[in-house]
Order: C-alpha cells, then structure tokens, then sequence
C-alpha cells in the first residue's frame, strides 16, 4: 500500500496478521495511525500514533541567480528547495573556471565551498570573490540534509573585464 500527500489510507488486514507495510512514504513528513478492528461491526479506534519518516535528499535549490558582477566578484543568491525532505545542514557551491577560449572544452575547478552558516529564509547569499576577469564560471549549488547532497542547480556567469585607466600629464 502506498499513500501520497495527504491521502487518507484504509487498509484491511486478515485477522491473522498483526503487522501491515506502507510503501512510498514521503520523507521528513509526520503521519498519524490509528487502528480499528472490526468482528460482526466496528470496534472502537485506537488512540492515535503519531510518526515521522527519516529524511530524504532535497531537491534543488531554486532561482539561482548572479549579480553585482565585477572583474573579480559576484554575488550569488538562491532560493530554498522545494522539496526539503528534510533540515538542509548545508549548502555547497561549486567554482568552475571556463577556460574554453578554443571551443577544446577546458575546464578547471576553480574551487568548491561548503556553506555551512545559518540561513534566514530570506538571504540565501553568497558573495564569489578572489576570481579572474573576463572569465565564464560555472556555478553550481546544491543544498544537504543528514541523509546527503541533494539535486544541483547551475548557472554560467562572466566577470567583467578589467578596466585601465590612463591619464596623461601634461607639462607647460
């Protein structure tokens, strides 16, 4: 027997069984049981017992976006997933470095964070620094529960180019 949302599940079992398997449960959801026997009619219902499956892996993180972008910066921000399946512990960001000037497909791990502070609900952000100009970086982020890494999101996003100014000094 499976039950999915809020579904309300009426399960009969012959009076020879004392146990009964539910299936595709969804993770990190409470469900409420009470049990009823029934001879020639109903009997009364049990007291109700209450339960919580483990957690599952998220979803992906949602809206992940790129501003503030500078020859060596950019702020990143994103929402939570959808589907938590569970307390997210954790964030981690993956750096790519595309170098793929000659259309070769050359890339390098620029570098990988695991954000572990907290997170309001409304500010998940995180400031990229310390990056090269006028390079493309793949981004990727992807939000932990106890059980593991969930489903990744990913953007591509350029840092600008570097800007020089010159002045020129003039002597009378």
């Amino acid at each position: 027997m499976s039950v999915k949302g809020s579904e309300t599940l009426q399960l009969t079992v012959n009076a020879t069984s004392r146990k009964a398997e539910i299936s595709e449960l969804i993770a990190f959801t409470k469900y409420t049981v009470k049990v009823q026997a029934f001879t020639v009619r109903p009997g009364n219902l049990s007291k109700e017992q209450f339960g919580v499956t483990d957690q599952g892996l998220p979803s992906r993180p949602l809206s992940l976006h790129a501003s503030n972008i500078t020859a060596s910066s950019f702020r990143l921000s994103w929402q939570r997933p959808l589907h938590k399946r569970g307390i997210i512990t954790r964030y981690t960001i993956k750096i790519i470095k595309n170098t793929n000037y000659t259309g070769r497909g050359l890339f390098e791990v620029d570098r990988i964070l695991n954000v572990s502070q907290q997170f309001s609900h409304s500010n998940l952000t995180s400031l990229i620094s310390s990056l090269q100009p006028n390079i493309v970086y793949e981004v990727s982020v992807a939000a932990h529960t106890i059980k593991g890494m969930g489903n990744v999101s990913r953007i591509s996003t350029k840092t600008k180019d570097t800007v020089w100014l010159c002045t020129k000094n003039f002597i009378k």
